[in-house]
């Protein structure tokens, strides 16, 4: 079984990256990767973001990381929130989470400028 990290996302960031991942991409099968799984994570996150108005946690595999982090521009914003840079953030925080527990990795560390980012930043 894959190993998972669970990220909390907000309606935005999830309604962003549902909009951004298609079924088709052809990356998917190189990276043992299936949308589906992806876009039926996305889906039930949206769903608990509309009924609580918070946000959702979704588990992601290093595979769904990379491809989130793929799929958001830093400069992408919905409404007035900052989704790009906040799911770049959010995308290497997984990545490097999952690579240190799967032993790819000796470093589990955000890059140094990653940390410079504040919740202003990324809202």
């Amino acid at each position: 079984m894959a190993l998972t990290h669970t990220l909390t996302l907000t309606g935005y960031e999830l309604l962003f990256l549902d909009d951004q991942i298609n079924l088709l991409m052809r990356w998917a099968e190189e990276l043992e990767f299936n949308p589906g799984n992806l876009l039926r994570k996305l889906g039930h996150g949206i769903e608990a973001t509309i009924e609580s108005g918070t946000s959702a946690e979704i588990e992601v595999t290093v595979a769904e990381a990379w491809i989130m982090r793929e799929v958001s521009p830093s400069y992408a914003q919905v409404g007035n929130e900052r989704v790009g840079l906040a799911l770049k953030h959010k995308s290497y925080e997984a990545i490097f989470a999952l690579e240190a527990a799967d032993g790819e990795v000796e470093l589990a560390s955000m890059p140094e400028f990653m940390n410079e980012f504040t919740e202003d930043d990324l809202v």
